[in-house]
């Protein structure tokens, strides 16, 4: 709650860019690391992971603040984009990142009985590529927050009844938005036999299966 209402109802002035977006990385980090799949990893990795996610989410806000910097009175779309889509890019890249060892190393794939058929690379590639693009549609419905603050600023409340309206139109974001894109790709998906390498192909002849199994992760 406190980091979604600073990143979409604080001004966004540089430092509220940088600092919500550095905050917001450090918990998705965490997430992400909390809610893998299991695999182990390296600390230096992790370490270049979350750097690479918070300069990105940070440029992309400053970029962004650059490019609508003279422009005053911005419609709803540019305000959103320098609110929201630094956030999205930052997500599904923090994703990405803190789980590319999927990639580089695979994913454990099973049968529907639960036998490790082994670790699968493309597998891997596919559970990073949803993971990521859940992340990446978080923060997109608080456009809509941002709209009903707008319709609402119109009937001049007092400071009290505008922070308690914000807060309320966050916690609705969160409550929605947060279960409803991590939903979008399950945990445990499937994958086609044929789409898995060679040698693992081979292996899962034995067990009959036409799809395998892997854990994502949330």
């Amino acid at each position: 709650m406190p980091i979604l209402f600073g990143m979409i109802c604080l001004p966004a002035t540089r430092f509220n860019i940088m600092f919500f977006n550095i905050v917001n990385q450090s918990y998705n980090a965490g997430m992400n690391y909390a809610n893998g799949s299991g695999t182990d990893d390296s600390t230096k990795f992790l370490l270049i992971s979350y750097s690479l996610a918070v300069v990105s989410s940070v440029g992309t806000g400053i970029l962004f603040k650059r490019i609508f910097r003279n422009q005053k009175n911005l419609s709803i779309l540019k305000e959103g984009t320098i609110r929201i889509l630094p956030s999205c890019v930052a997500g599904f890249l923090n994703a990405f990142f803190m789980r590319s060892d999927y990639i580089s190393k695979g994913i454990m794939v099973k049968d529907k009985e639960g036998n490790e058929l082994g670790l699968s690379k493309k597998a891997g590639f596919k559970a990073v590529m949803e993971s990521s693009f859940s992340r990446f549609f978080i923060p997109i419905p608080g456009i809509f927050t941002m709209i009903a603050m707008r319709y609402f600023s119109k009937f001049k409340l007092n400071r009290s009844k505008d922070l308690i309206l914000q807060m309320l139109f966050c916690m609705i974001h969160l409550g929605c938005a947060l279960p409803a894109s991590i939903a979008i790709f399950k945990q445990y998906s499937n994958i086609s036999i044929l789409s898995l390498e060679n040698e693992l192909q081979e292996n899962v002849k034995k067990f009959n299966s036409r799809e395998a199994i892997y854990n994502k992760g949330l």
